[in-house]
């Protein structure tokens, strides 16, 4: 089905403004759908440099299933960084239900793949495998797979776990214990830098109608700060196994050290913890939209605990790491806090 959206942005290229319209879809992606005449001007197919206005209709129609995007654990880079043509499951982990506790279903989503569906693109999303994926876990059960909702969603290249509720009350719950800062959610993280110490980002964010969140001056209410704890400095050769499976080329972005951190928030906003930790200095190592170098970056949901869940779930490249490194990250992710921040 056709979807239509009015332009209220700023006069810009037509391959800019859809990106106020579909944030997650990258400039690669959205110039394939402008090349497959699928995004439509006032009913007219246009060419990504057009210029459009505000109070533009644009329409976006569904690709041929033979102009789909690269399926789940393809490299999300443009061609030219050294990026291998799939990554490894050993990076990117499987898209996966993990266990069900009470009303809620807990899945992993890899790295490589979008949580919900894009209007107007044919890859695979965790949000139209859910049924598939949890049918085992709702046997005997009044729920239906097919009424599962998202709670949660991730950053096409973060890794690790997603919240379903099998029903209407349930997500009502759910963000119920997020406004009341019950839900508390640990990323593990790989940045650019030596984090020596705790570090609190406190600035509010602009998401509106962009790309790439905006870091401001103001100070955001508690539920949407993002706490920084160092775990562990990594050294060139100590992060080499993880270089060798993501950059088989050998064109790894350039850092003289990285942190292993350990990301706490209650009530994330979108690319909270990216913009966060490049504003404190420290972007995520590889993570281009954030000054973090051109490549592939390493950010996974491990932890979630709040008064009606607890769930685990260490990434998959933390067996690349030194091993000493690796019992600390799942040490961290171990702990647990339901009580407000």
């Amino acid at each position: 089905m056709p979807k239509y959206c009015v332009y209220e942005g700023e006069e810009c290229r037509l391959d800019k403004a859809l990106g106020d319209i579909l944030p997650e879809l990258g400039l690669r992606g959205r110039r394939r759908m402008i090349e497959n005449n699928s995004v439509l001007v006032h009913g007219i197919a246009r060419k990504a440099a057009f210029v459009v206005r505000a109070g533009a209709v644009i329409t976006l129609l569904e690709q041929p299933a033979n102009t789909a995007q690269p399926q789940p654990g393809s490299a999300h880079a443009g061609s030219g960084t050294g990026l291998p043509a799939t990554l490894p499951e050993s990076l990117s982990g499987s898209a996966r239900a993990l266990e069900r506790q009470g009303d809620f279903i807990f899945f992993c989503k890899p790295a490589a793949m979008h949580s919900v569906h894009l209007a107007g693109s044919t890859e695979t999303n965790l949000e139209t495998l859910l049924p598939s994926l949890a049918a085992s876990l709702l046997q005997a059960s009044t729920a239906q797979p097919e009424d599962l909702h998202l709670v949660q969603r991730l950053d096409y290249g973060t890794s690790g776990i997603v919240a379903a509720a099998a029903k209407p009350l349930a997500a009502l719950h759910w963000r119920d214990m997020e406004d009341r800062g019950l839900c508390c959610k640990r990323y593990l993280a790989l940045v650019c830098g030596a984090l020596g110490t705790d570090i609190t980002a406190t600035a509010e964010l602009d998401m509106a109608k962009r790309r790439q969140t905006k870091v401001l001056s103001s100070q955001a209410p508690a539920l949407r700060h993002t706490h920084f704890t160092p775990l562990a400095q990594l050294l060139p050769q100590e992060y080499a196994p993880l270089c060798a499976l993501a950059y088989p080329q050998g064109v790894a972005p350039a850092a003289s050290s990285l942190s292993l951190v350990g990301c706490t928030i209650h009530k994330g906003a979108r690319h909270q913890i990216r913009a966060h930790a490049a504003a404190s200095g420290f972007p995520l190592w590889g993570d281009a939209l954030y000054g973090g170098g051109e490549g592939i970056f390493f950010l996974h949901h491990g932890a979630l605990d709040s008064p009606l869940c607890s769930v685990r779930l260490a990434p998959a490249w933390l067996d690349l790491l030194p091993l000493p490194f690796a019992r600390i990250a799942e040490q961290w992710l171990m702990q647990k806090e339901h009580t407000q921040p």
